[in-house]
Formats: C-alpha cells, structure tokens, sequence
C-alpha cells in the first residue's frame, strides 16, 4: 500500500506545484507528508504495477469471502494500541 499511496501523493502534489509554476518549498506541507511524497519518487512503474496487482487480489479475496457472509470479525487478543497520530480522547 505505501507504494501506491505515496505515489499518488507525490502525483497530487507535482499536479498543484505545476499549477502554480514553481518548485516545491520546504513548508508547503507537513514534513511527514514531505517525507511519503519522496518516497513516492523512488518507486517505479514497475513497483506501481506490482502494488495494483497485490491490491486487486486482496479485493478479489474478500470479495469472495463476502458472498458467503456478510461479517468479519477479527480478535486481537486485547492488544490494541491507539494510532499513533490520532488525537488524544
């Protein structure tokens, strides 16, 4: 997933930089967001393809798994941890 999520960030951002005509500057966006974008530029179309396809099987997966029921329940033996970057509650 982080290879297409941070190619297409870094896609969206190239789009809004070009629309602006210029390069972009160290506080246009958050540094994390900065930091997936790069990354983004170092992935391959061949990376890109390979992610697609990954992808597509694991929705072809549950899409099988959901003709025959209608629920996933998943335990995590009570070792969930509050994301990270989510604000606290």
């Amino acid at each position: 997933m982080g290879v297409i999520i941070s190619a297409n960030l870094r896609s969206g951002l190239d789009a809004r930089l070009d629309a602006l005509k210029r390069t972009q500057k160290e506080d246009d966006v958050e540094r994390i967001t900065a930091l997936w974008a790069e990354q983004g530029r170092r992935h391959t179309a061949r990376d890109y393809a390979r992610a697609l396809i990954v992808v597509h099987g694991v929705g072809r997966r549950f899409g099988e798994f959901f003709k025959k029921y209608d629920i996933a329940a998943v335990a995590d033996g009570g070792r969930s941890r509050p994301c990270p970057w989510a604000p606290p509650t």
